[in-house]
């Protein structure tokens, strides 16, 4: 797994003689680990991805998908699709377009929370993931490798199906930042 950087990792400010920061340490940032060659930033393979909330939304209940942001920073461009006050039984298929075709592994980079119920996942109109459980007690993103698929030159399509709730909660939540697809 590669990480991508998007801030100074050093950052300087100037204050007045006598002047006080207003900023506590950052102990814990300051012990984790550090890049100790380019591909941890940069991976050295060649990676076909989009942004989730960039693809098109081709079957999609009207009022419970949108756009959501600004969440703790968990997610690449700070967005994610996000469909809530989702039923089992309930689906949504998303789409792009795609100049390349052929042979691909898929992964999609999916929040994870208390309210993220058990889904199936179809690409292409396959199912690449039978009853995905996307709970966990926090608030987290994970990318989670769906399998071997085949890219087609055109539109290819990303369906999305609860299959199974959370006991205890009435409606479920889902969330995708991005999927990513590798030779």
């Amino acid at each position: 797994q590669y990480n991508r950087i998007n801030y100074a990792p050093v950052a300087y400010w100037y204050m007045l003689p006598g002047g006080r920061s207003m900023t506590e340490p950052d102990v814990r940032g300051a012990k984790e680990q550090i890049a100790l060659s380019r591909d941890y930033f940069y991976s050295p393979f060649l990676e076909l991805g989009i942004e989730a909330e960039c693809m098109v939304w081709d079957d999609v209940p009207k009022n419970n998908v949108n756009i959501q942001s600004g969440f703790k920073n968990l997610w690449n461009g700070l967005r994610q699709i996000y469909w809530s006050q989702i039923a089992e039984g309930d689906r949504i298929t998303l789409s792009f377009e795609s100049p390349y075709a052929g042979p691909h592994t898929l992964e999609g980079l999916f929040t994870l929370a208390p309210d993220y119920g058990s889904f199936d996942i179809w690409f292409n109109d396959r199912k690449v993931a039978t009853a995905l459980n996307l709970y966990d007690k926090n608030v987290i993103t994970e990318w989670i490798e769906l399998g071997d698929v085949e890219l087609r030159e055109g539109k290819n399509r990303l369906s999305i199906e609860l299959v199974k709730g959370v006991p205890g909660i009435e409606k479920c939540c889902f969330g995708i930042d991005k999927i990513r697809l590798t030779k």
